[in-house]
């Protein structure tokens, strides 16, 4: 018999929270009563992961909570299994009958796998990977997006197939990966306007993409963190003070 995912619901979220964010996760107490609504940031010692991921210790410092929220939904899930939901994400209906697949996410586009909501037994083998890809090679490559990431591993380690699920709306299994159509999770895309014609029997939840958090200063950094030289890469870390782009580099206290 194949293990289930654990009926737990887990979030993260920095900062003072707006109240439609603790609305849309009161909200799903109320949609799976019998699920355990869980802030992951609670399961992890902040430091040791600090000390240990020097990407996760460069994005807490500077405050990158979406990046932030990465690294502890993979580390927490790894370890506990369940189903993880961006803050800003609202649940339409009970998830009882994923609970059987030992991984399963959805398209957010065309070609990409979403990772704001996913659901996985514990030490499933993409979850050990990405939290792998955070120690070292999240410094070699100019990727730094999750659903990036996710998908480069999903299709050249686990050869997954992408495609426009609008196309071909139908789960496609892979070994003990299952992938939904975007009408299931995410049914408008984030370069679109909310329609409520978008919500059909399929759908579970939808993505708000509230996206709030990227400023020029994140974005200038993000996308040359790869690059030999840059401040605060491990090979180039910053005592303190303020770094070429903006950010304070004082270490938080403890």
């Amino acid at each position: 018999m194949n293990p289930s995912i654990p009926r737990k619901i887990y979030h993260v979220w920095y900062g003072p929270m707006p109240s439609e964010i603790s609305d849309y996760i009161a909200g799903r107490q109320k949609v799976m009563p019998d699920y355990e609504i869980i802030d992951a940031a609670d399961l992890i010692d902040l430091q040791k992961e600090i000390e240990r991921c020097p990407w996760f210790g460069a994005v807490y410092e500077r405050k990158i909570w979406a990046y932030v929220s990465d690294y502890i939904r993979v580390k927490v899930l790894l370890e506990h299994g369940g189903i993880y939901a961006d803050a800003d994400i609202t649940f339409l209906k009970p998830f009882d009958r994923f609970l059987s697949h030992e991984f399963f996410a959805g398209f957010e586009s065309p070609g990409t796998v979403g990772m704001s909501i996913f659901g996985c037994v514990p030490k499933h083998p993409l979850l050990q990977d990405l939290y792998d890809f955070y120690q070292k090679d999240i410094w070699e490559t100019p990727m730094f997006t999750i659903p990036e990431i996710a998908t480069r591993l999903l299709t050249e380690k686990y050869n997954c197939i992408t495609f426009d699920s609008r196309r071909f709306p139908e789960p496609v299994k892979f070994g003990s990966i299952i992938l939904y159509p975007e009408k299931y999770f995410y049914p408008y895309r984030y370069d679109e306007h909310y329609d409520e014609r978008c919500i059909t029997d399929d759908t579970y939840s939808v993505h708000w993409w509230s996206g709030s958090w990227c400023t020029p200063e994140i974005s200038a950094w993000l996308r040359s963190k790869h690059m030999p030289g840059t401040a605060g890469r491990p090979d180039n870390p910053v005592p303190g003070g303020v770094d070429v782009y903006g950010f304070k580099t004082v270490s938080p206290p403890f």
